[in-house]
């Protein structure tokens, strides 16, 4: 998810189709970011809500959560709670994404029952905030050996918070590096999620030779694949908005 937030200040996937995620009867969904970088200080809250008002679903990012169990955010609070309004005015429904501070916090979290706990409990406060009944998870880079104790985890936030929309980003799960892929293992988590994002791009990136991000092939391989464990109408396809340039030769490439 992080890499489709680089770009643009607001909004760098997004969906339409008529049905929406658990088979919730809906017009067209439209899904999109609000960076939360994008609503530091000097921030250019209004340019954000104009673009806002071509979406129904609004993830907010910036909300990580570290070993003690809390979830914090850098966004002042005063900033959020004025873009929290507006967005409610305007009948958006948000969802707050829930990150990891560390990859260490991650672990720790994972490992322990009494800091699952509390970041329940932490999500619960942020979706009063927020007046929304949804979450998403992007815990990300943690090793494929730990996807049982996600999935655990999952499990548990859904016996929780049974009235929520639970969705996690997923890694593309075919020809991606299974070091980052494995975590996200759909016949692992996929039973304790109602929808997932599908982060479809970083076919090339840095470490690997030149090429596009995102091939149609490629998607479909990863889209079939995604099929075998969650509902069509479960699955969000993230799109990129961003390419990349190779440039420089030898120890100047890059």
């Amino acid at each position: 998810m992080r890499r489709i937030l680089i770009l643009s200040v607001l909004i760098l996937v997004f969906f339409a189709f008529g049905y929406s995620m658990k088979g919730q009867k809906s017009k067209n969904i439209r899904w999109g970011y609000i960076a939360h970088y994008s609503l530091l200080p000097g921030a250019k809250t209004d340019d954000i809500l104009k673009r806002a008002e071509n979406y129904t679903h609004l993830g907010i990012t910036g909300f990580p959560a570290d070993k003690n169990g809390d979830i914090y955010t850098p966004i002042p609070p005063g900033t959020l709670n004025m873009i929290i309004s507006r967005l409610q005015k305007m009948d958006k429904v948000l969802i707050p994404v829930i990150g990891l501070k560390s990859l260490n916090d991650g672990k720790q979290i994972l490992n322990s029952e009494t800091t699952q706990k509390d970041i329940i409990r932490s999500i619960k406060r942020i979706q009063k905030q927020m007046h929304t009944s949804h979450v998403q998870f992007d815990f990300e880079y943690l090793p494929p050996t730990m996807v049982d104790e996600y999935g655990a985890f999952l499990k548990k936030v859904r016996s929780v918070l049974h009235e929520s929309s639970i969705s996690a980003a997923i890694f593309p799960q075919v020809e991606f590096p299974d070091k980052w892929a494995g975590f996200h293992d759909l016949s692992v988590i996929g039973p304790y999620l109602d929808y997932i994002v599908l982060m479809c791009y970083d076919l090339h990136r840095k470490g690997t030779g030149a090429g596009p991000v995102v091939t149609e092939e490629w998607a479909r391989k990863n889209i079939k694949n995604a099929l075998t464990n969650m509902d069509n109408d479960d699955i969000l396809l993230g799109i990129p908005s961003y390419g990349y340039r190779w440039c420089g030769k030898g120890q100047k490439k890059k």
